[in-house]
């Protein structure tokens, strides 16, 4: 049984949602799979760069959950990249995708995404999923960097919910990418 409150889901049996892919993972107490495929684009950012919710910020953020993105030299095969008006830094490897509960009390799932940028340093994505059925189009918002390097959005959609978009069908390969 699933219980809906505002935009975030609780479930009744809580577990962990164990990864199938870097698109999906599947809740081992009854079965139910959260499934992205549907939201990620192929050679392409679902969700293009855009500003922090953090207005001291500069940066801006792009993220594309399931599938690799190449955008630049320093952002090959990412789920995110970061950039400002001089530089673009690789924040999360789509090979890195971790599903993970998100601690304490809390059944809420989040994906992770780990990489090394350009320069050396560790950097740590962490995309909270929330449940909202009637959420057909999704929503990415980047809420901050905090701590330093680790970047935390909130992916709004159905597709976060249990069972949400399981039937859906991945996104088609495009022939070639317009620039």
């Amino acid at each position: 049984m699933t219980v809906f409150t505002g935009f975030s889901s609780s479930r009744a049996a809580s577990g962990d949602c164990v990864k199938v892919s870097n698109c999906k993972c599947q809740y081992q107490d009854d079965q139910s799979v959260i499934d992205l495929g549907s939201i990620g684009k192929r050679n392409d950012f679902a969700f293009p760069y855009q500003k922090s919710q953090d207005t001291l910020s500069s940066y801006e953020y792009a993220y594309n959950p399931c599938y690799p993105v190449t955008d630049t030299d320093q952002c090959k095969d990412v789920a995110a990249c970061q950039k400002d008006t001089n530089d673009h830094f690789q924040i999360g490897d789509a090979s890195s995708a971790d599903f993970q509960r998100a601690g304490g009390f809390s059944d809420d799932i989040t994906l992770r995404y780990t990489s090394i940028d350009h320069l050396g340093n560790n950097k740590l994505v962490i995309v909270k999923l929330i449940c909202d059925q009637t959420a057909k189009t999704p929503q990415l918002e980047i809420i901050s960097e905090s701590p330093t390097s680790t970047y935390n959005m909130e992916l709004t959609s159905e597709c976060c919910c249990p069972d949400g978009c399981a039937d859906r069908p991945p996104p088609r390969t495009p022939e070639h990418r317009g620039d």
